[in-house]
């Protein structure tokens, strides 16, 4: 149909094991959607038909159509979008306290009727779901988005914005990935909250041999199995990483993958029609749970427990499962998030009513700080990638953070074929549980001799926000003022008045015909350029006081990504 629907979409996937790049699809030249099911067959042949002409499709399918009226709504897109179209609003969000639909007295009448319909073997496990529900208040979805995309550390986050709706997952569960005639699916089932005081070793060792947690994941590895060979060559299906634990920032998820090599002859439609919805948020057998869900939850769950995902050209496709997913409602502001967990036999309802807290915590959180590297990226080539791993390395080292791997390193390499012909800036965010994301900018806009002033207040050297590159920008923020938000950038100064960095980048002087830069004990990030310039003693450390910096000759900020920047000091 034609394309009269808003529909932005911003995706967060895979490009490799351990490393997302955010990407962005807007404007789509044509609309696919379903509202009733007899039109869905027909839809899901049309998006291979579009995928096949080289476009890229994406969108999601719902569980059932509460909340927003679709049960499959896609965008046709020519290509993604590498730097985001639109401005963030930067307003702080501030949304309702988040409340349970369910009290813990309803929720266990709930789960010892699931236990009932166990015990008279009309199933084996069953995923019961309540909601969770809020007001945004205040700001826009998409800053609500970032900031629980960091909070979360996922690996299939996305964002769908509609004139009347938008929809925020945050989801860490693949639902299949297919190249060609490859699939594999990876659900979870097992959940345990993660300590940060105690060893992450420890804990993810106690998951893996939980007798209860193998049980539930088990059995979702049979029904996917099942599902799978419906539509895969005799004997290709395959059950690898059995009873894998993953970390994420709040909590440990228990996950197996299944692969399978398709037929030749089948198609998307095929392929949805085995899988969806995905058995790790219905149970087993999946007919019979899906009919005792319909009966026993109160409300319908819309796009949550559905999949969000795309398909590329070159029979790519991909696809979360949508859980840890928010419902925005544009006309009265309503936030509504979907949580629940597998109920087995021996499933107790005071442990499964504090699984959907520990998976609801998230959502009220701070965000916490991760590790991140700027870089240039310039016609399929980075500057100074392995020193700026080398310092991420360090950092995530010294922070107690999953320590980055080759995965990580190799990312970039499959940056390059998207940016042989331009130029970005790129932005390489480490979270704490070794999950990353790749964001690209465009390049700062130069300035031919920027105006720059000492800070009002003093830092101190001791802070490791100082010498460590992380997303808490808090330090440097409250440097500047309603006064000072005109000049280029400000000149930082530690507790004994020695002068130490820029906010954007180190600090270079010219004194009596030689160039200096403060060391490393005056509280300061040991930048990548900073560093190669001081190994080719093409500038020297010395401790620089404010009277010194006055009377240079010359100052420059310098960084990897701007290289030199000469910059005039107004003391006025």
């Amino acid at each position: 149909m034609p394309n009269d629907i808003l529909l932005n979409i911003t995706v967060d996937f895979p490009i490799n094991k351990n490393s997302v790049q955010r990407l962005f699809f807007t404007q789509p030249k044509k609309i696919i959607q379903a509202t009733q099911e007899s039109d869905i067959q027909h839809c899901l042949l049309t998006i291979e038909q579009e995928q096949l002409k080289g476009n890229f499709v994406v969108g999601f399918l719902s569980y059932d159509n509460a909340l927003t009226d679709y049960l499959l709504l896609f965008g046709v897109y020519s290509a993604p979008l590498l730097i985001k179209p639109w401005s963030n609003s930067f307003q702080s969000f501030q949304v309702d306290p988040w409340r349970l639909s369910e009290g813990i007295d309803k929720y266990t009448d709930k789960i010892n009727t699931i236990k009932k319909h166990i015990k008279n073997g009309d199933c084996y496990q069953l995923n019961y779901t309540i909601r969770a529900e809020s007001r945004l208040l205040q700001g826009h979805t998409f800053d609500l988005f970032e900031h629980l995309t960091d909070c979360q550390a996922a690996s299939y986050s996305a964002y769908i914005e509609h004139q009347d709706f938008t929809i925020l997952s945050f989801s860490p569960e693949l639902f299949f990935f297919q190249q060609g005639t490859h699939i594999h699916t990876k659900p979870m089932k097992g959940t345990k909250p993660f300590h940060p005081d105690d060893s992450l070793e420890k804990q993810k060792k106690s998951l893996e041999e939980s007798v209860k947690d193998q049980s539930e994941n088990l059995m979702i590895v049979d029904l996917l199995r099942n599902d799978l060979s419906k539509i895969s060559r005799k004997g290709s299906v395959k059950t690898s990483e059995l009873f894998a634990v993953e970390s994420y920032l709040d909590i440990l998820q228990m996950t197996s993958t299944i692969s399978g090599k398709l037929e030749p002859h089948i198609t998307f439609k095929d392929t949805i029609n085995a899988l969806f919805p995905c058995g790790s948020i219905t149970g087993a057998p999946k007919k019979k749970v899906m009919e005792i869900i319909k009966r026993m939850e109160d409300q319908p769950r819309g796009p949550y427990c559905g999949a969000i995902g795309y398909l590329a050209p070159e029979q790519k496709n991909v696809f979360n499962v949508a859980i840890r997913t928010i419902v925005h409602n544009k006309k009265n502001n309503q936030l509504t998030y979907g949580v629940g967990s597998g109920v087995t036999w021996d499933s107790e309802p005071l442990d499964e009513y504090q699984e959907i807290r520990n998976k609801i915590n998230f959502l009220s959180q701070e965000k916490p700080y991760s590790l991140f590297e700027t870089v240039y990226l310039h016609h399929g080539k980075c500057f100074f990638w392995n020193q700026h791993f080398a310092r991420l390395r360090q950092s995530a080292q010294y922070l107690n953070f999953v320590l980055p791997d080759e995965d990580h390193y190799n990312s970039i390499n499959l940056l390059y074929p998207t940016i042989a012909d331009s130029s970005f800036r790129g932005k390489f965010i480490y979270h704490r549980n070794g999950t990353a994301r790749w964001e690209l900018y465009p390049l700062p806009t130069e300035f031919e001799l920027g105006i720059v002033n000492f800070a009002s207040t003093p830092i101190s050297s001791n802070d490791f926000r100082i010498n460590h590159k992380t997303t808490d920008r808090s330090i440097y923020d409250q440097q500047f003022s309603k006064e000072n938000l005109h000049l280029f950038d400000i000149i930082l100064c530690n507790e004994r008045d020695e002068v130490t960095e820029f906010s954007k980048g180190n600090i270079v002087v010219e004194l009596d015909k030689l160039l200096y830069t403060p060391p490393q004990t005056s509280g300061l990030l040991p930048g990548v350029l900073r560093k190669y310039l001081l190994e080719n003693n093409i500038i020297h450390e010395r401790i620089l006081h404010r009277e010194e910096v006055i009377n240079a000759s010359n100052i420059w900020l310098i960084n990897s990504l701007r290289g030199w920047v000469k910059v005039k000091l107004d003391l006025n």
